[in-house]
């Protein structure tokens, strides 16, 4: 005997929904590095103001032959070290010596005076390039002229307070005549208070003389640019023209910064120069 089975699916499997898969989110992470900037920072001061010593040292009274070497800085001695090495080099910042040998026409040594006169200026030289300053000698006697500059302050800003530089002339002019740069100067460093420097000029020519103070490079604005010049004093000499004939001399100038105190001097000379009588005979 047959069963009948009747349905609506006509005897077929029923499909199964295939099963969802879970969605998957991709996520991309940049990470950037964010750099914090450099803290200000502030170079060193370089720039501090420097005293000199002048002196004139007799060493022999009559005339000498000279100094055993040739170049006499090797044969002059501070505090029993010379002035300048075997090699050239030199040990010491020195402003050059005079040397007379003790004859009896013998010049005298110039930079060394019998009187000086200081005049105050305080003037500051103006911001832009080309900017001067000029003052005035009037004394006919002079024999040379040391000008005082003086910078307040040299730094630019730049994430804290850097070195920079500055250029100066300083220029003379004749009575009659026109001017002429005797100075020529670049000061290189930082200084956030006052910095002098001193230059001796010789004064050639007739009085009147102008002195300028020009700025040549660098221009100062007082927010980011700080190179303030000013022209402090002049001081006026009349050198002590003493000859001191007979009497072999050495001046010396040199930086006072490098002692404690005033250094000891040795020179190593030959002998006196001594006549001889024509009717001796070495032996």
């Amino acid at each position: 005997m047959q069963s009948l089975i009747q349905g609506a699916g006509g005897g077929k499997k029923k499909r199964r929904n295939p099963t969802p898969q879970p969605v998957v989110q991709q996520t991309t992470v940049v990470q950037q590095v964010v750099q914090a900037p450099p803290s200000p920072s502030d170079d060193a001061n370089t720039l501090f103001s420097k005293s000199s010593v002048r002196l004139i040292d007799l060493i022999s009274e009559g005339e000498v032959e000279g100094f055993v070497e040739s170049d006499g800085r090797k044969s002059i001695f501070l505090d029993d070290t010379a002035i300048r090495n075997p090699d050239g080099t030199d040990n010491f910042v020195y402003d050059n010596f005079e040397f007379r040998a003790g004859t009896q026409a013998q010049d005298y040594i110039a930079g060394f005076p019998n009187t000086e006169a200081v005049t105050s200026v305080g003037a500051a030289v103006g911001n832009a390039v080309d900017d001067s300053v000029v003052r005035t000698i009037t004394d006919a006697d002079a024999d040379a002229v040391i000008v005082t500059i003086s910078i307040p302050q040299l730094f630019v800003v730049s994430n804290g307070l850097k070195q920079t530089q500055m250029k100066y002339t300083i220029d003379v002019q004749p009575n009659g005549g026109s001017y002429t740069t005797e100075v020529d100067a670049v000061v290189n460093g930082k200084c956030t208070s006052a910095y002098e420097r001193s230059h001796r000029i010789e004064l050639t020519g007739s009085a009147p003389w102008n002195i300028r103070l020009k700025r040549k490079e660098g221009i100062h604005d007082g927010t980011t640019n700080f190179r303030q010049l000013q022209f402090a004093s002049f001081t006026q000499i009349i050198d002590g023209k003493l000859r001191h004939p007979l009497s072999a001399l050495v001046g010396l100038r040199f930086e006072a910064t490098q002692f404690q105190s005033v250094p000891t001097r040795a020179y190593d000379v030959k002998g006196i120069k001594v006549q001889i009588p024509s009717q001796c005979h070495g032996r």
